[in-house]
């Protein structure tokens, strides 16, 4: 029976499989979802950049078109990074899968379970914001056929379609062939998103979960050990426990450090993308309110909106990351050290000078992920926008 085809991560595991991204599929399986999913997005972004061939060029046009190519953009490389990576995600899941087995101890389990149990509650959250939202996204594209049928007019209303695509055809005669190709391109961007961004926040939470574990193993080792006033033997126990507290602190390290040695920089260039698609959706949505195009000020408020709320949710994960690394930091200071044997001192000593580097997502080697670096970021894609902006009034 697959471990994680459970009530933790079986919706992880489902939304990776449906898309090619779960690295236990067959491999047969896995290159015909692969090549289905990237050849609907790569098609998705070869329709927007045909606009050009058959329309006027204009720098409202290039913005317009560029605001959603690159998010194509963006699902295509975090789609293939993944793809590419299948092996070492195989091994950290395998860790994780280890880790649970390792685990004997019923309060311990129930920590790595309540981790579990946060990243199960933000993918579901998570995915009744996206899916909801994509469907909206989608349903502006049958508004005229619902007024016609609600208020119909002497003559239909003009179909039109959110963003610019270019098949060479009629689009009123293929109005509905073209509407199912951007269903279908925007729901499996979606779930991209969906799955790619779960499984890091998986990563990070049972990464959090090992922290508190260690901090609770601390603990625990004073707590017992030490109740007793006998010199030799609680103290003898105390090293064994304490030298299992640094066994599972450099655990959680290793781990962590695997996952960013395989993510950060391909990071990096989707935070770059990322900032542009931002900055121009922001400078769409200045232009729509300033000539008051309602509906597309709407359209793109959403746009700009779930920029905000994706920056929010990897810097929120990186800022957790290192609140349960000081957290560790400032255990170690609690503790009664100076009840410690002299070799077990120089062990938390140790322990206490490697935990005083906070543990952080250090993204391409520039930006660290927490909630300054969220500001950092948005400060950036709204002075790109002015200046944008100012160069076109």
């Amino acid at each position: 029976m697959d471990f994680f085809n459970n009530e933790y991560y079986g919706l992880t595991r489902k939304l990776m499989a449906s898309i090619g991204l779960w690295p236990y599929q067959k491999r047969e399986r896995r290159v015909v979802r692969v090549f289905c999913v990237t050849f609907v997005l790569v098609v998705a972004i070869l329709l927007q950049l045909t606009t050009f061939t058959t329309h006027e060029y204009s720098t409202s046009l290039l913005i317009e078109v560029f605001s959603f190519t690159i998010l194509c953009i963006i699902y295509v490389l975090k789609y293939n990074i993944v793809y590419f990576n299948s092996n070492q995600i195989k091994k950290l899941f395998d860790q994780i899968q280890r880790d649970w087995h390792l685990i004997k101890n019923t309060d311990e389990l129930k920590i790595i379970q309540k981790y579990a149990n946060k990243s199960r509650f933000f993918t579901i959250f998570s995915g009744s914001i996206v899916y909801p939202g994509t469907f909206a996204f989608i349903s502006i594209i049958f508004i005229p056929d619902i007024l016609n049928i609600i208020a119909p007019l002497d003559e239909p209303r003009q179909r039109q379609f959110p963003i610019h695509v270019e098949l060479f055809v009629d689009s009123e005669k293929y109005f509905y062939l073209i509407s199912i190709l951007i269903m279908l391109a925007a729901f499996l961007g979606m779930t991209v998103l969906m799955a790619t961004e779960t499984m890091y926040m998986i990563f990070l939470q049972h990464t959090c979960g090992l922290f508190e574990l260690v901090s609770c193993r601390l603990t625990y080792a004073f707590n017992k050990c030490l109740l007793r006033t006998t010199p030799s033997k609680p103290k003898c126990k105390l090293c064994t426990k304490l030298l299992n507290v640094f066994i599972t602190h450099q655990h959680c390290l290793n781990f962590i450090e695997a996952v960013l040695c395989d993510f950060s920089t391909s990071y990096f260039v989707l935070c770059i993308f990322g900032v542009a698609s931002l900055t121009l959706n922001m400078f769409r949505l200045l232009q729509a309110v300033t000539t008051h195009k309602i509906s597309e000020a709407i359209l793109t408020c959403l746009f700009v909106y779930a920029h905000f709320c994706y920056i929010f949710w990897l810097n929120y994960f990186g800022q957790d990351l290192i609140n349960h690394s000081e957290c560790f930091f400032q255990q170690i200071y609690d503790t009664p050290w100076y009840t410690a044997p002299l070799y077990a001192q120089k062990l938390l000593l140790i322990t206490l000078q490697r935990s005083g580097k906070t543990t952080n997502i250090l993204i391409g080697g520039l930006f660290i992920a927490s909630f300054e670096g969220f500001s950092t970021l948005i400060s950036m894609a709204l002075s790109y926008t002015m200046v944008i902006y100012s160069t076109h009034i």
